[in-house]
Formats: C-alpha cells, structure tokens, sequence
C-alpha cells in the first residue's frame, strides 16, 4: 500500500466562522458553539463530503480526519507511517478546487520533489503530496510553504472558492446553482432550474423561483416563497408566508411566519445579513430556532387534517405544481 491521505478541518478563526465576524467578545454570539464554514452544506452536501469522495476516487483505502493542528498532523503521520505508507496526500478545508487529483498524483511523481503543493494564482489552495521522510514534526496544513523545504508546485487554472467567510459560502451555493462549478444538488431536479431532496413536505400554495434548491425532509408551509439564488437545506421548517431570496437557509432550522428574508444566511437562531454584517439572534423575537426531528414532526402534524376537521391545507411529498416554478428568465436580477 502506497498512498494514504487525510483531511485537515481548519481551526476556527475570526472571518471563517459562521456568524462571529462582528460580535463583541461578551455578546451570545461569542460564546455560541461554532465550526467553519467549510462543514456547512451546499445543495445538500458539505465540504468534507465531496472531497472524501474525490480521495475515494483515487482508490485509497487508508484516509483519516482531524483538526488541522500541530499535534493533530503529526499523530496522522505517524499512524499513517507505521502502516507503510510512502505518501500522504493532505487536504485542509479551506477552499472547494475542482482538482484532478489523479493529475495531481502524477505530477508529483514525475517531478519526483518530496513535496507537492497545489497552488492558484492567489496562493497554495491546501491540497499536497508529502513523501514520508520530507514531514517535519510540528507541522500542520495550515504552515506556509516556505517552510516545507525543496517542493514543486502544481499549479491550478480551474474553479476555486476559498471557504473564509459567509460570503464566500454564499458565492458558491450561487454558482453551483447558475452550474458555474461541477457542484451537483443533491436530489431531483423538479422543474428548469428547482432541485429538492428525498421527503420534502410543501403546502400546494408555495412558489419555487429558479434557481433555488429544497433540501430532503425540509417542510413548507402555505404561501412559502423560496428563490431565486437560494437555498434551503435539510430539515427545516419554514412557517406560512415567509419569503426567502438570494439566502440560505442551513440545516435543522426554522423560520416563522410572515419574514422577509434577503441577502442572508440563516443557522437556527442567528441570521447575518450578507451586505451589512449585522447578525441578529431571532430567538429573541420568536422568530427562528434549532429545530430536531422532533420539533419537525410536531410541525409536519399541523399540516395534516385533524379527523373530523374537515378539509385542511393538503401536507404532501414534494409534488410541483407548473404554476408554483417560476423559470430562469422571470426570476429577477442576479446578485
């Protein structure tokens, strides 16, 4: 066995986590459990999930995860050393590359530099090759490549998105919308431009605008507007008349009724406005929360009619009407 690799997730730091880039050290947000940006999913899968598909490609069977510390690289070293590995192929999550890491695998060989590092025209994309003698102890993903020693550099010239802000994040869920990346939704493609995943519950009033993805087992309630150039991800909840546009919306959140929500990314109770910065903790007006498959089926129950009730708004798998997507070109502007 020759070749191992690892994926480093980057420490957290101001400007790559969601939702702490303006707040005050003594404010709630500060002190609110966070991860960076890479983990959230885009179009129904994050990150780490597409490149340890793309290291699985390769055939590799020997493939750890772990922060991207000192003490953390070095033990993979080592574990990955006593198994005979000769190579390591190293992933930090700071950007999504749409690398052929076939090509990548050979081109370190060719070269035969104990050191490979994957670089575009702004700097090492956090993609290397590292022979098993060239490791320094102490090292980590995150180490400029001056200090690596003697290494070659292979040079990128296709779709990159660094990961470094909610921005950013927000930027590639808009291009994997727009088909600008090889980024795939996860689901079914329900009309021109709309995806939605396995199991999503919508009232027959909601109004899909194109491009805009629904993630698997995410419910929508009466009059519910999703779209253009938005997203929302696996089970969420979102109340009657709530309007979503140019946002995303992650996982296991809810929205309340009557919002207008633009230019944004929502994560349970907090909602950061993409153009100010400003982060607002909705939990404090009732207007949005964590919500868990419990909270989700207590919600889903509401759709459905009460025996003896009589005719009620209808709860059903996802089933779009023609007139409830709108196409591309009535959309409105593009951000």
């Amino acid at each position: 066995m020759e070749l191992g690799a690892f994926v480093l997730i980057p420490q957290v730091s101001e400007g790559s986590v969601r939702f702490r880039r303006n707040a005050k050290p003594t404010s709630q947000l500060q002190q609110t459990a966070v991860y960076p940006s890479p983990l959230w999913p885009v179009l129904g899968k994050n990150l780490l999930q597409h490149w340890m598909e793309k290291i699985r490609g390769l055939g590799i069977q020997v493939m750890s995860v772990g922060e991207d510390i000192p003490a953390s690289a070095e033990t993979l070293f080592s574990n990955f050393a006593r198994q005979g590995l000769e190579r390591f192929l190293v992933v930090c999550l700071k950007a999504y590359a749409e690398i052929d890491l076939t090509d990548f695998v050979r081109f370190h060989r060719e070269t035969c530099n104990p050191i490979t590092e994957a670089i575009d025209q702004e700097g090492p994309l956090g993609v290397r090759l590292v022979d098993r003698g060239s490791f320094s102890p102490g090292a980590s993903c995150a180490s400029e490549s001056e200090g690596l020693g003697r290494f070659a550099e292979y040079r990128f010239a296709g779709y990159v998105k660094r990961m470094m802000s909610p921005q950013s994040y927000s930027d590639l869920v808009s291009d994997a919308l727009k088909g600008r990346c090889a980024l795939q939704p996860v689901g079914s493609q329900v009309g021109e431009g709309v995806w939605a995943g396995e199991g999503v519950r919508m009232a027959r009033s909601v109004r899909l605008s194109a491009p805009c993805y629904v993630g698997s087992n995410t419910i929508l309630r009466d009059c519910v507007s999703i779209g253009p150039f938005s997203s929302v991800e696996n089970n969420c909840f979102i109340d009657c008349g709530t309007t979503i546009e140019s946002s995303s919306v992650l996982p296991q959140s809810f929205l309340a009724a009557g919002l207008n929500v633009r230019r944004s990314i929502v994560d349970g109770p907090y909602l950061e406005h993409l153009d100010s910065g400003t982060t607002v903790d909705l939990r404090a007006f009732g207007l949005g929360r964590r919500v868990g498959n419990e909270g989700r089926m207590r919600f889903d129950r509401r759709l459905r009619p009460q025996a003896g009730s009589g005719p009620a708004t209808p709860a059903r798998a996802f089933d779009v009407d023609p007139i409830s997507v709108r196409p591309k070109a009535v959309a409105g502007p593009q951000p």
